[in-house]
């Protein structure tokens, strides 16, 4: 599981989810409604250039697939 979590979206919280649900990171992509490259910047460092936050409205849809499933 996820080691000393923190609460919400974090790149390592996305990983964690999407190895959990065994989902790749296009999956994520297509079930958030985004380009792959804007999937694997959701997961990148923070302290890399390409990093970008994920949406709180993505987290909570892909939380919601992860749910149903």
């Amino acid at each position: 599981m996820i080691d000393a979590p923190e609460l919400g979206y974090t790149p390592a919280n996305l990983k964690a989810l999407r190895k959990m649900y065994r989902l790749t990171q296009q999956q994520v992509a297509d079930i958030t409604g985004v380009a792959l490259a804007t999937a694997q910047r959701w997961e990148a460092n923070p302290n890399q250039k390409s990093f970008a936050n994920m949406p709180h409205t993505k987290w909570v849809i892909l939380l919601g697939y992860a749910v149903s499933k």
